[in-house]
């Protein structure tokens, strides 16, 4: 997936080009806030490109072929800082890092963007330009800057010297602490729509792209990432059984788990779970399913138990997630699960 980054703009980001690249020429920080799956990094990469770009195209599309482009793409170029977590180091941001054999590789890679990411920004920010132009720091996803961190950077995007710009990435801006917000011009990247989403997962070669779609959420890169991952385990296939199972359980109460059900792993039971459990409140409300739209005539079918039962219990999943990776007994966690989410309909 990370060859997209050569592929221009993806489909739903042209119309929001020309604003990205206006509220960029300014200088100082930007962030670029949407929806989660819907390639905000990318759109960040590629406006970072453009402006490292030594001979830019009309609309300030980088060329991809001056020296400053091939740089770029090899994840190369000395005026480009790309800051994400550990655990979300992708080959792009390898081909840079320097410190890949430090004392800190055995620990388990941190979620968070801490405050030795930011204190390593030290070198760009007090140099000039290698190449004489623009320097550029990406930042992603910024709203998983601790509180150290967005304190650290707060003088640097007060006063980011002359030609650094700052591109900040976030999926739920509200979190970012209200004095980085105030410094940084905010630029809504939106959303794909579904006939966009599908359309270009057809294109990418993702077989059925609108279910697809409705299993990934709605994201269409969460969607082609798990067209990617069925042709290398049964993670999908799991996940889609996952979801009969529990549609059958708020249809007809609990029968056995499927064996092998449980190497879905928790967290993405919970996800499933919510994915269809806020389907179901849909169309009790006479709504159409937003994802799940193959299987509204079961949906349909579903009666609730009472009116708070399930959105009570979808707010104790949501609750419970940042424990799903904890090394819980994976099997009484999702009887208890089932045994909860079957007492929310009646049968």
């Amino acid at each position: 997936m990370e060859t997209l980054i050569h592929q221009g703009l993806l489909p739903w980001h042209e119309q929001v080009w020309t604003d990205v690249v206006r509220a960029s020429q300014a200088g100082g920080g930007l962030l670029l806030f949407g929806p989660s799956g819907h390639g905000k990094r990318f759109l960040g990469r590629r406006l970072a490109q453009a402006l490292l770009c030594e001979h830019p195209l009309p609309g300030q599309h980088p060329c991809g072929h001056c020296q400053g482009c091939l740089l770029f793409n090899a994840g190369q170029h000395p005026d480009f800082i790309e800051i994400v977590p550990e655990a979300l180091v992708d080959d792009f941001v390898r081909l840079r890092r320097e410190d890949d054999e430090s004392d800190d590789k055995e620990k388990k890679a941190s979620k968070e963007i801490r405050i030795k990411d930011i204190r390593n920004l030290a070198r760009m920010t007090t140099l000039t330009a290698h190449r004489g132009g623009k320097r550029v720091i990406l930042i992603w996803p910024a709203d998983e800057m601790n509180l150290e961190s967005a304190n650290a950077i707060l003088k640097t995007l007060e006063e980011p010297g002359e030609g650094l710009c700052f591109v900040l990435v976030a999926s739920h801006p509200a979190k970012l602490i209200p004095t980085v917000r105030s410094r940084v011009k905010s630029v809504d990247c939106g959303a794909a729509s579904a006939v966009q989403a599908t359309q270009w997962l057809a294109y990418r070669g993702v077989a059925d792209s609108a279910k697809a779609l409705g299993l990934g959420v709605g994201a269409p890169l969460k969607a082609l990432f798990l067209f990617e991952q069925a042709a290398k385990d049964d993670s999908v296939a799991l996940r889609e059984q996952c979801l009969e199972w529990l549609l059958q359980a708020a249809l007809s109460g609990v029968k056995e788990r499927p064996v092998g059900l449980e190497a879905l792993g928790l967290p993405q039971w919970l996800q499933t779970v919510l994915l269809l459990g806020y389907e179901v409140m849909r169309v009790k409300q006479g709504r159409p399913p937003l994802h799940l739209h193959w299987i509204e005539p079961q949906l349909q079918k579903v009666r609730l138990a009472g009116e708070t039962a399930l959105p009570a219990y979808l707010e104790n999943c949501i609750d419970f997630m940042p424990m799903a990776t904890h090394p819980l007994n994976l099997r009484m966690q999702l009887d208890d699960l089932a045994v909860r989410w079957a007492s929310c309909f009646k049968v």
